[in-house]
């Protein structure tokens, strides 16, 4: 411990607090509620989410959707439900996933979409989608929702 303070030099004066959770060094109540509430950490994924211009009801969806809480097959099951844990059109598992990329009328939608920005591929995943640049991800899940 007297290592790490030998580096340090202490003079005559008053101390200046400084708050290390915003840049200006001042306390605000936004940096305390961001640390509180996330750690200071921010998911740069759901940002992108919730800043989009989609209906909150779609916000609310995708967010549900990404955390993988979706009332699917699957999630249900895990909840001792007695239904059919697979998707009703082509009895695959239903997961988040599947429902929104990977079911065949949702790869249909996906398709279209993918053509309409000029993708080379469609999305299979949520993470293959954050994986597409710039706005491109955003206009997808717009068109997406049209589509749907």
């Amino acid at each position: 411990m007297l290592e790490m303070l030998h580096h340090f030099n202490l003079q005559q004066g008053e101390d200046i607090p400084i708050w290390v959770l915003d840049k200006s060094g001042n306390y605000t109540t936004r940096s305390m509620y961001r640390f509180l509430t996330f750690g200071g950490v921010v998911n740069s994924r759901m940002k992108k989410i919730w800043s989009a211009r989609l209906p909150m009801k779609i916000k609310v969806f995708l967010w549900l959707a990404i955390q993988d809480r979706i009332q699917s097959g699957v999630a249900l099951k895990h909840k001792s439900w007695k239904g059919d844990p697979n998707c009703s059109l082509c009895t695959s598992p239903e997961t988040a996933d599947h429902i929104i990329f990977q079911c065949v009328l949702a790869r249909f939608a996906w398709v279209g979409v993918s053509e309409a920005l000029g993708w080379n591929d469609s999305p299979i995943s949520f993470s293959n989608l954050f994986s597409k640049q710039g706005g491109a991800m955003t206009m997808g899940l717009k068109l997406f929702c049209w589509l749907l």
